[in-house]
């Protein structure tokens, strides 16, 4: 066979050859479809999606969507303004997660020092053994302003613009404040009340004003622990007469407090001017211990009468200094009884 009959051979034999790996090729490529399509016939899940549905990865990319939460009151920086911005991701987008997902997404876009904070404030708990809505209300009370709901609305009333700044930051500082005056849920009863307080400026009012805003106080205290609207709405909120009628028991006390020290005076005056009725009774005034007895103070000696004498109108006078000292003092100590 010469070399050109067998080179036509080699190429008739590779190109049958080829022809058959194509037919394979094809073949193979029908089987797969065939197999494609009875997977999904059988609606037997896609492995490369459901990977990209899992909890995990889910969680991943809703809090990659989110900021991370930085706690600076002064800055408005607190939880409850924090979870406003993203309360459509916790109550739309997670209803497949269970309670235990959404704390972790949650508390995932918090810092350690902040994190850590709120995990010592629920000991003996583990924040996966609490709700996620009994979660965001303990956050709502540790990362929240620290001031009372009085101090946040009477500073609306001293807001004024800056020399040096503009309608639009003016007007933001004043959104800023009305939000946190909270007007939706101020009544006609709340603005009186503190329209009333916030007049207060005089100093001999002062230890009223003390009381009058722990009652404000405890009651807002109150309304923020209620656990719903209801709740809240069944709390009897102060009115201007409640406070009023604090206002003159408080003033009623004072009076009956210095009754009380006046007469009590009176009666260790009169005592001290009569020093035979001491001397019979051998009576002691309990202010400071001093002993009244002026037994111990005249002498037994007849000769001495006038030396005698002298030492105890002597005496007197230093009692009674002590005593106006002590009604003073007294006073100073009910007054700060009061105070609280």
């Amino acid at each position: 066979m010469d070399i050109n009959a067998l080179e036509k051979l080699l190429q008739s034999q590779q190109a049958q050859h080829l022809m058959e790996m194509q037919q394979q090729q094809e073949q193979h490529k029908l089987e797969m479809q065939d197999l494609l399509n009875a997977i999904r016939h059988l609606n037997v899940p896609d492995l490369n999606v459901q990977a990209n549905n899992s909890p995990t990865r889910k969680i991943k990319d809703l809090a990659d969507s989110m900021i991370d939460f930085t706690y600076d009151p002064e800055k408005n920086g607190i939880f409850e303004t924090w979870y406003a911005r993203y309360k459509s991701i916790f109550t739309l987008e997670t209803n497949d997660l269970s309670e235990s997902m959404k704390i972790r997404l949650l508390l995932i876009k918090f810092q350690q020092s902040d994190y850590q904070r709120y995990a010592d404030a629920i000991l003996p708990q583990e924040p996966h053994e609490l709700t996620f809505n009994d979660t965001t209300n303990k956050l709502k009370k540790l990362f929240g302003y620290k001031e009372t709901k009085f101090s946040q609305r009477h500073k609306c009333f001293n807001l004024t613009k800056e020399e040096s700044e503009d309608f639009i930051t003016y007007s933001a500082r004043i959104n800023k404040q009305a939000e946190k005056f909270d007007i939706v849920n101020c009544t006609p009863n709340d603005l009186k009340v503190l329209l009333f307080i916030s007049g207060l400026k005089s100093s001999k009012d002062s230890i009223i004003l003390e009381k009058l805003l722990n009652k404000v106080d405890t009651q807002y205290v109150r309304i923020e622990a209620a656990a719903d609207r209801n709740a809240r709405d069944a709390i009897v909120k102060l009115t201007l007469q409640d406070l009023v009628n604090e206002a003159e028991r408080i003033i009623c006390l004072k009076k009956d407090k210095s009754t009380v020290i006046d007469s009590a005076l009176t009666t260790d005056i009169n005592n001290l001017s009569d020093p035979g009725k001491n001397l019979n009774n051998s009576s002691q005034v309990d202010h400071g211990n001093i002993s009244t007895n002026f037994e111990d103070v005249l002498t037994d000696n007849e000769d001495s009468k006038v030396n005698s004498s002298n030492q105890h109108d002597g005496f007197i006078k230093k009692r009674m200094t002590s005593l106006a000292y002590q009604t003073r003092s007294t006073r100073g100590q009910a007054s700060d009884y009061l105070r609280f």
